[in-house]
Parts: C-alpha cells; sequence; structure tokens
C-alpha cells in the first residue's frame, strides 16, 4: 500500500465543498474499513512491515477499496472488556482522509 497524500486548494470556489466535507468527516466517525490508521501504525497486536509501510495484519479485500485484519477476531476477543478498544471504536482520521472517503464511497454505493 502506497502512502497517498492530496492537497486540496482552498478558494472562493470550492469552499462550500470543504464545509460540506468536514461537516460529513465530523459527523460520521464510522469505520469503513480504509486501512488508514494500519499504514501508520500497528496496533499492539500488530507487526510493522517496513516495506509494505503497513502493519503485516493489514490484508485487501479482492475487488474493493476495503481492507480486513488478520487478527480482527482475535482483538476483539481479547479487547471486550476494554472500555477504549481498538477495533469497533470508529475512525479517528476522519477529516482529508482520502483513503476513507474512497472506502466510504464503495460501501454506500454498494
Amino acid at each position: 500500500m502506497s502512502d497517498q497524500t492530496i492537497v486540496k486548494n482552498i478558494g472562493p470556489e470550492n469552499i462550500l465543498e470543504l464545509i460540506e466535507e468536514l461537516a460529513n468527516g465530523i459527523t460520521d466517525p464510522k469505520c469503513y474499513q480504509c486501512g488508514y490508521c494500519c499504514t501508520k501504525s500497528a496496533c499492539p497486536y500488530g507487526e510493522w512491515d517496513p516495506q509494505a509501510k503497513a502493519c503485516k495484519s493489514l490484508k485487501p479485500v479482492e475487488g474493493s477499496l476495503q481492507f480486513t485484519c488478520e487478527k480482527y477476531d482475535m482483538i476483539v476477543e481479547l479487547e471486550k472488556d476494554s472500555s477504549y478498544p481498538i477495533m469497533g471504536g470508529g475512525c479517528s482520521s476522519t477529516l482529508f482522509n482520502t483513503l476513507r472517503d474512497a472506502a466510504k464511497k464503495e460501501f454506500l454505493n454498494g
């Protein structure tokens, strides 16, 4: 997975689009399994792959922009009594996250 950064030009012609994007990001914390968080750091249960620049447990869903975690079931079980579980808390990087935006669009459009 590559580390993608898209810089948006902010000007009078697209300020309404920017405001809408901010509002949608803030009000929709759902995880769309874009894998973004796992490309920034491995969780305590994962292992970092410096070549892929992602956690080794992160696997793409074939024919999709979404990803899965090979250790998901184990992590959910181990963290079931946690006040702040690693899985199931939603997205912590909703703003200007182009990977999430693309996965969300795919998810919502079926």
